[in-house]
């Protein structure tokens, strides 16, 4: 089973045009700075087989471009996120993107598995002192776009960089997503 911290079927900020984004439930990298520290813990949270959460995704089919995963650590459910990558790539024409805060030489045979099945690849930690609010779909300037497949180029990146944003639900909570600056966040909080 996968445990996921959150899911948002209809995003624009992560990754090329529309997708479906994939936060998974724990990471113990502990990057200073991090402000998805409520993805850390590893305790059973959203829990989905790859094939239930493929059924989830195909009622978006026609709204979206592909999936974004990322977390949390994608890389700490190694097993079951081999199997779901498999499972999109076999039965859609859906891309892939994944972030994982692990840099490529720590990469494991299990891992360069996965990363074989995606189009785009962000990977390291995220660094707070090289943080920067003019990335797209990266929070700190060591992190890099890596175009796998040839689905996608350079091109793909939109203009302006950094984008946010916030989710509005039925029953009056608010999500807040991207790479928003700090005085934004204040004022979100404050809300």
């Amino acid at each position: 089973m996968l445990n996921l911290h959150s899911i948002e079927p209809i995003s624009e900020i992560y990754g090329p045009s529309k997708r479906f984004v994939i936060w998974t439930q724990g990471c113990s990298l502990n990057c200073k700075g991090c402000w998805n520290k409520e993805t850390w813990s590893f305790k059973d949270n959203l829990l989905y087989s790859p094939d239930d959460l493929l059924d989830l995704i195909l009622k978006y089919k026609n709204e979206i471009e592909g999936i974004t995963i990322l977390g949390g650590e994608p890389l700490f459910q190694k097993e079951d996120l081999l199997k779901f990558v498999k499972l999109i790539k076999k039965k859609t024409n859906l891309t892939i993107m994944l972030y994982t805060g692990f840099e490529k030489n720590e990469f494991t045979i299990k891992d360069k598995e996965i990363i074989s099945y995606i189009d785009i690849l962000i990977a390291g930690r995220y660094i707070d002192e090289e943080r920067s609010i003019f990335l797209t779909w990266r929070g700190s300037q060591n992190q890099k776009i890596e175009f796998i497949t040839n689905k996608y180029t350079e091109k793909d990146i939109p203009k302006p960089s950094n984008m946010l944003e916030i989710d509005i639900n039925e029953d009056g909570s608010v999500k807040l997503m991207g790479y928003p600056d700090q005085e934004f966040i204040k004022l979100f909080k404050n809300f």
